[in-house]
């Protein structure tokens, strides 16, 4: 788990500064509003449907399904919080649950996962590499291991 987690982050060269400026562009192109908008979207579904235990995106989905988890463990403060009418990333914080993190060091948009992975507490983190860049995964035996990853961690 660390190791891949590693693989990713340090054997491509992508420096602490390098993921939060990447974070940094995502937040960039979202308005205050929006990002409330979105929250108040995702915060409304889970109140209306309580058998909700998973929370699960994709590129810009992980980042949002990341903002909600640490909005519900640190009220005020999602790894995309605003600040004088500006969206920006959250420092300092760490989501302390379990996670799973489908990743590629093939991806352009690597920085800002990494970015993302270091918001979560690594010794709960499960990392799945694959080399298909920015897509999920679509040959049989990648999908049969990320299958059989997801449903370890749902059970876990």
């Amino acid at each position: 788990m660390e190791e891949d987690r590693l693989t990713l982050i340090d054997h491509h060269n992508i420096t602490e500064t390098q993921a939060t400026a990447s974070l940094d562009t995502l937040a960039s192109g979202l308005s205050p509003a929006q990002l409330r908008q979105s929250l108040d979207t995702v915060f409304r579904a889970l109140e209306e449907d309580g058998e909700i235990t998973t929370i699960m995106g994709f590129s810009e989905g992980a980042s949002m399904a990341s903002s909600v988890l640490l909005e519900e463990i640190r009220f005020g403060a999602p790894p995309l919080e605003i600040v004088r009418d500006r969206v920006q990333v959250t420092q300092g914080s760490l989501i302390d649950v379990p996670s799973l993190h489908v990743l590629s060091p093939m991806d352009p948009f690597r920085l800002g996962a990494a970015g993302l992975l270091r918001v979560f507490e690594l010794e709960k983190a499960v990392v799945f590499c694959h080399g298909t860049g920015h897509l999920v995964p679509r040959d049989a035996g990648s999908l049969e291991d990320l299958k059989g990853r997801i449903v370890a961690f749902l059970h876990s």
